[in-house]
C-alpha cells in the first residue's frame, strides 16, 4: 500500500486555454515548491424547513478554492507562474550573443482574461489537481543570509483527486527543466535615487537587512447557474492592484528618508540579482525595476541597540520613464536572463 508523503510530493504548473478545464503537465512542466495552502470548501446545506425537527436531506453548496503557492524563487523554472500574477511579456526571449542564454521581460497588464494554469500535485496516492488556477498576487521577500522566496496567491475551479487529464500514470512524463540556481539574498545589488534624477549608479547602492514586493489584485470568482458542480467561473477584477515595497535597513545613518518623504520626493529602484554563469559572458539575472515609488511610511522603531530604519514605499506606474529605465512605464517591470529559449506566455 502506497502513504501519502509530502517530502516526495511533486508539483507541476501548465498554461490552460479554457477555464475548469484541466491541461495535461508533462515535460518541462515540473515546478519545486514549497508546502502549498490550496484549501477547498464546500458548504453543507441542510434542509432547515419548518416542521421538520430532524432534517431529512444536506446538499453541498458552491466551491471555494483559494490559497497560496509558495518557492524558492529561482533563475529558471518560475517564468510562468511569475508572467501568469503580472499579466504580460515583451514577446519572444532574445538570445544572448549566440549563446544558449536568453533574456525576457514580464510586464505588468490591466485585464488578466485567460491568463490561468492547471496545478497538479502527486502526493505518492494521487494527483491532486487544480484545474484551472488564476494567480491573484505575487509576493517576492528575501532576508539577508537566504534565499530570496516567492509567494503566488491563487483562486482555483476545484480540487479533485480523480482526473482523467493528469493521472499518476502520465505524471511519469513530468520532468523539472532546471533544479539548481536559487535566487539569493547575497546575489542582490539594491539601488534607488529621486525619480526625477540621474540613471541610477553606483553611488545609489543601499543595503537592506530585507525586502518585500507584493503584488496583490483583488480578484473574485462567480457562482452562476449552468456552471459545472457549483464551480466559480473565471475570476475577475474587483478592484486595482495595490503593489507595496518595503525595506528594512539594520543601521540607521541618515534623516534622509524622512526628509524626502515630508517633501514628497518620488524615488526609482532596481533590485538585481545575478546568478551563475550561463555561457560566454552571460550570466543568470532576474532584475525587477521600479520607476515611480511614493512614501507611505518612515519609521525609525526605537529599541535598545542599533535602530532598525524601515521604508514602505507604493509603487505607482509613471507617464514617463525615467532616466536608465527605458519603456518602464508601470509600477514594476521584471527581466530576466536565463535558458528559456521561448516565451511562457506565447
Amino acid at each position: 500500500m502506497s502513504y501519502a508523503t509530502g517530502t516526495e510530493t511533486r508539483a507541476a504548473a501548465v498554461k490552460g486555454s479554457t477555464w475548469d478545464i484541466a491541461a495535461a503537465c508533462g515535460a518541462g512542466d515540473g515546478i519545486l515548491v514549497h508546502p502549498p495552502t490550496f484549501k477547498k470548501e464546500r458548504p453543507l446545506i441542510e434542509d432547515d424547513s419548518l416542521g421538520a425537527y430532524f432534517p431529512h436531506e444536506a446538499a453541498p453548496g458552491g466551491i471555494k478554492v483559494e490559497g497560496e503557492l509558495p518557492c524558492y524563487l529561482r533563475y529558471d523554472g518560475l517564468d510562468l507562474l511569475v508572467a501568469l500574477a503580472m499579466g504580460a511579456t515583451a514577446g519572444a526571449p532574445v538570445q544572448q550573443g549566440g549563446t544558449s542564454a536568453y533574456a525576457q521581460s514580464i510586464t505588468l497588464a490591466g485585464l488578466m482574461d485567460g491568463l490561468f494554469a492547471t496545478l497538479a500535485l502527486h502526493n505518492g496516492v494521487n494527483i491532486d489537481e487544480y484545474p484551472s488556477m488564476k494567480l491573484t498576487g505575487m509576493k517576492l521577500r528575501g532576508r539577508v543570509g537566504e534565499p530570496v522566496e516567492v509567494l503566488f496567491k491563487g483562486i482555483a475551479s476545484d480540487r479533485i483527486t480523480d482526473s482523467s487529464t493528469n493521472t499518476p500514470a502520465s505524471f511519469a512524463s513530468v520532468t523539472i527543466a532546471e533544479e539548481s540556481n536559487r535566487v539569493l539574498m547575497s546575489h542582490a545589488l539594491f539601488r534607488i535615487n529621486d525619480a526625477s534624477g540621474a540613471a541610477l549608479g553606483s553611488g545609489d547602492e543601499v543595503y537592506p537587512s530585507s525586502f518585500e514586493l507584493d503584488l496583490t489584485r483583488p480578484m473574485a470568482g462567480a457562482h452562476v447557474a449552468g456552471a459545472g458542480h457549483d464551480r466559480v467561473d473565471e475570476p475577475v477584477a474587483e478592484g486595482p492592484p495595490e503593489i507595496r515595497l518595503k525595506l528594512e535597513f539594520p543601521r540607521y545613518s541618515s534623516s534622509e528618508h524622512f526628509e524626502d518623504w515630508a517633501g514628497s520626493v518620488a524615488k526609482k529602484m532596481q533590485m538585481v540579482f545575478t546568478g551563475g554563469l550561463i555561457e560566454d559572458t552571460y550570466y543568470r539575472e532576474f532584475k525587477v525595476s521600479l520607476p515611480h515609488l511614493i512614501y507611505k511610511d518612515v519609521d525609525l522603531p526605537m529599541e535598545r541597540g542599533a535602530l532598525r530604519h524601515t521604508l514602505e514605499f507604493a509603487c505607482l506606474a509613471t507617464d514617463s520613464a525615467p532616466s536608465g529605465m527605458s519603456g518602464v512605464l508601470d509600477p514594476f517591470q521584471v527581466d530576466v536572463v536565463n535558458t528559456r529559449s521561448t516565451d511562457v506566455l506565447g
